[in-house]
């Protein structure tokens, strides 16, 4: 399969400023800085539409106390084939059932050290409720995109969609 392929090709893929086990990397620096990670996954959103979702991003924080915008791409066809998991921890994801809460516990085990400090978001219908007080990671899992790329027909109107997810995310993390 193709993860396996990912397993036995690290010396390549580490090569590039993108391996997809740079966000495990960043995510445990900014955590270790005292920053309050959010982590948003959006199955399918190819390189290509970055440009909207860092505008949208830029647009709607621009009053915050300087907001750190920090987009990691992996150059994967797919972070599917990879594993959710395996971006989140930067490990290979373990053959038994995702289970996304133990996995980071791991991870970040020495950033998380209460139950309230990490928030696991699986709907973006729930996003709104997300980030309590005590939160020093949240990580939203968002499938929209990759819903949509299914029944979509015309690239303009995928970007479109893609724009649309860009500006709800933009505006919850605005709220939170």
């Amino acid at each position: 399969s193709f993860a396996r392929w990912v397993a036995s090709q690290q010396n390549r893929i580490i090569q590039s400023e993108y391996d997809w086990r740079v966000v495990a990397r960043t995510v445990d620096e900014a955590l270790r800085a005292g920053h309050v990670v959010i982590l948003c996954v959006i199955d399918a959103l190819s390189a290509i539409h970055m440009d909207l979702v860092e505008l949208e991003l830029r647009q709607r924080l621009t009053d915050q106390r300087a907001p750190v915008i920090k987009p990691l791409f992996a150059p994967l066809p797919t972070i599917t084939e990879v594993g959710k998991i395996g971006i989140l921890t930067g490990r290979e994801q373990p053959t038994s059932a995702a289970d996304y809460e133990k996995a980071l516990r791991e991870r970040y085990v020495d950033h998380l050290s209460t139950p309230e400090a990490l928030q696991i978001v699986k709907s973006w219908k729930d996003f709104r409720q997300a980030l309590r007080p005590q939160t020093r990671l949240l990580v939203c899992l968002d499938n929209r995109v990759d819903d949509d790329l299914h029944q979509c027909t015309e690239f303009r109107m995928h970007r479109e969609r893609v724009r649309t997810v860009a500006a709800q995310l933009a505006e919850l993390m605005d709220t939170w």
